[in-house]
Order: structure tokens, then sequence, then C-alpha cells
């Protein structure tokens, strides 16, 4: 990871937890004899914008194991309530990087993120911070599912975090910052790829069996493989494509619209 040309110091969120409803513990699968957390750590790690990487996890029980992981991967580790995602972040940066300017949130479930994409989401919200709160690739999908983070400012996540009350709120991070009554800057980052239609972040069996295709396919050849690659390889590969084809996303921007 790089430093950031205006000094903002930037701190990836990575909320995770073990208690996933319908793929339990899947952020400790292994994916070439590794957990897929540990795989979605080192993509992130060839980032030139990110300057900290913290876990936001639970203090369930059940993230016990997932703490160990981090440890043995020299991540810091936050822990505190299920439900409340945003004071999981609010307290994470408190407590393991209260100099952080600028928050990336990362979900565990897309380890397939490339720092590429991750550098000019951030990048971008960094070039145009002073008149931004917030940035995404905006409410209609153009990067694949799973390939995309959010990127804004601390001073708009501590404030989300006292004014948000709703625990849709709470639960989702971002929404309160997203809404427009609530007065926040956001702006949508140009990207170059438009592909909505592939879905490649993790909540089934089938989504587990798609993203292991692409890390046996891709990685060994070249550790570091691009979106782009992804991409291709799906492409030339219908049958894994079709691995989770029957997925439907039911909430968020990828939720089919009727």
């Amino acid at each position: 990871m790089g430093g950031t040309s205006n000094e903002a110091r930037v701190t990836a969120v990575i909320q995770a937890r073990m208690t996933s409803t319908r793929l339990p513990g899947k952020v400790l699968r292994p994916i070439l004899g590794r957990p897929m957390l540990s795989l979605l750590l080192e993509r992130l790690r060839h980032s030139r914008t990110l300057d900290a990487l913290v876990i936001a996890m639970t203090a369930n029980a059940a993230d016990d194991p997932l703490q160990a992981l981090c440890e043995s991967e020299g991540v810091a580790v936050f822990r505190g309530d299920e439900h409340d995602v945003l004071g999981r972040f609010q307290g994470a940066l408190a407590a393991l990087a209260p100099a952080t300017e600028v928050v990336v949130r990362v979900t565990s479930d897309c380890p397939l993120l490339d720092h590429r994409l991750v550098d000019v989401q951030t990048g971008w919200f960094l070039e145009n911070r002073a008149d931004l709160d917030y940035a995404s690739v905006g409410p209609v999908p153009k990067l694949p599912n799973g390939a995309s983070v959010e990127v804004f400012s601390r001073a708009a996540l501590d404030r989300a975090f006292v004014e948000a009350a709703a625990p849709y709120d709470r639960e989702h991070v971002t929404p309160f910052i997203q809404r427009p009554e609530n007065g926040f800057r956001t702006g949508a980052t140009p990207v170059t790829i438009e592909a909505p239609d592939y879905r490649l972040s993790v909540d089934t069996p089938e989504d587990f069996a798609l993203v292991t295709a692409v890390f046996e396919a891709l990685y060994p050849r070249d550790p570091d493989f691009s979106m782009q690659d992804v991409l291709v390889f799906l492409d030339a590969n219908p049958k894994v494509r079709a691995l989770n084809a029957s997925i439907v996303q039911t909430t968020g921007p990828y939720a089919k619209k009727h």
C-alpha cells in the first residue's frame, strides 16, 4: 500500500463476520488452500491509495477464529455490535486509526476486488474531496456486483454515527450519508468498465463456486490478476459464469427492478 498524494490518511475498513445467513463462515472458506479473506487482503495490499487496512467484526464468539486469522495476517481488529455496523466503523477508526480523514468501505464477501479499481474510486474522491462527502460508482450499477467500494469523509461518517437512528441505516453504514435530504455532497466515480451483469460477490454456495473457479484459473498464472482478466475468463468460460446465474439479488443497486 502507498500513501496518498495530498497526505490525507486513507483507511479501508473491511466489515466481516462469521454468521452470514446464507453461507455461514464464508470469509474463512478456503480457496487454493487459503481463507477467502486472506486473498482479499493480499489484493488490497497492492493499493497505492490506501494507507491502512482494519477489520470491523462482531463481538460474537463465532468471530473468534476470524480474529485469529486477522492477527496472523497482521491486520488490526475492532469488535462491536453485530447489527450496528455503522458503530463498528466509527469504533474501528477511533480505536485503530484515529488520524483517518478518508474512509473506504470494503465488504469481506468481495474477494475479487481489484486494487486498480479501488484506486480509481479512492483517487477520484481525493482529487475532488473539497466538494464531496461521499462517492460510489453511482446508483445505477456499472461495475460487476462485488467489484466496487464506497469512499467517504471521516467527518461524514462521524455525523452519520451521531444522527442516524434507523436500524437499516446503522446496519448498512452509508444510506444516511447517501440520502439527499441529509445534506451530504455525493458524487459518482467515472469508471471505464461497464459490466453490471457479472455477479462476483459471495453470498451463496454458487457464488463461492464461481469465485473459486476464477482464482484457480487466474491466480497461479498471475496472483495480481485484474478485473479485466476476470471478465475475459468468464466470457471464455460460460459454464463457470453460469454457476451463480440463478441467484437473484434482492437488495441494493443490483436488485432486479420489476
